[in-house]
């Protein structure tokens, strides 16, 4: 089970002291919360630790539809600057954390499931999604993408992969089958990002 998250570091929203004061205190426990006012870069590991509970959220999600996103509930315990393992309830979740240029993407697995063929990507909105279609640019950025990337990916043509969802949750069909994927999406400011797990591996091209 695979999620993922998108925080753009130049928006207005992250820069430092644009939060709510009990900001932290909402949503990073008492150690996530000392890792950050110790850290060289305090503002990277705020953003980053946002960004793992959020992917692990995800992954989370998937195994039970009925999971809240309760961040103080999701613990991240940093094993390099780039790599978290992120505990909910009684199962856990290994997070990878790329640094993009003013951006950061964080993407989450579930520890109990198997390895499996990942692809993932991010760019931005505005080179992604129709400038007529503003309101909805954000979502339309992320599914072109996933198709684009995946579509090269597979070796097929981008029309014939189709996003859709069942609830919340994204799926993916190609031809009109449904693949056996485990599909995230997420935006924020100027990015859009996906993550896209092929459970049964490569698919026949």
């Amino acid at each position: 089970m695979l999620g993922n998250d998108i925080v753009d570091l130049d928006d207005a929203e992250t820069a430092v002291g644009a939060q709510h004061p009990r900001f932290d205190a909402r949503v990073f426990g008492p150690l996530e919360r000392d890792a950050i006012a110790r850290a060289k870069d305090e503002r990277r590991l705020r953003w980053a630790t946002w960004a793992a509970k959020e992917a692990a959220f995800k992954a989370a999600r998937r195994l039970d539809a009925a999971t809240s996103f309760c961040p103080l509930r999701f613990e991240v315990a940093w094993l390099s600057p780039a790599r978290a393992s992120v505990a909910h309830a009684a199962r856990r979740f290994e997070v990878e954390v790329e640094d993009l240029p003013g951006a950061l993407h964080a993407i989450g697995r579930w520890e109990g499931e198997s390895t499996g063929d990942v692809l993932s990507g991010a760019g931005l909105v505005s080179a992604l999604a129709p400038a007529s279609r503003e309101s909805q640019a954000p979502s339309d950025a992320a599914r072109q993408l996933a198709r684009v990337r995946l579509a090269t990916w597979l070796g097929v043509e981008a029309r014939r992969i189709t996003v859709t969802h069942d609830g919340r949750l994204p799926g993916l069909r190609l031809d009109g089958a449904v693949v056996d994927a485990s599909l995230s999406f997420s935006h924020h400011g100027r990015y859009a990002a996906f993550a896209c797990r092929l459970r049964g591996g490569h698919l026949a091209r």
